[in-house]
């Protein structure tokens, strides 16, 4: 039977690293549930799993990868000429 590969823990600077974000931007989304929770390693030692930064990595990038085929899909912004009454809006002198 194989056997199960021990969890990888990410330290603060490999996370913070890892994803670009500063330290008050990382805790304040844990705080908001919008992160993975931190893991207590030791007393005075906190870490991330490797395995829920990777799934977090992968749900922002299908988040990202939807709000742009919706972007795609709306209906351009017809500009508005200089002097031209936009439609649905009456021009009063």
């Amino acid at each position: 039977m194989p056997t199960k590969k021990p969890e990888r823990i990410l330290r603060l600077p490999a996370v913070l690293a890892r994803t670009g974000f500063s330290r008050s931007t990382l805790y304040r989304m844990v705080d908001q549930g919008s992160f993975p929770q931190k893991v207590q390693i030791s007393e005075r030692c906190i870490g991330w799993r490797d395995s829920e930064i990777s799934a977090w990595e992968r749900r922002r990038k299908a988040a990202k990868r939807r709000l742009a085929a919706a972007a795609d899909a709306e209906q351009p912004i017809e500009p508005i000429q200089p002097g031209a009454t936009p439609k649905g809006l009456t021009h009063h002198s």
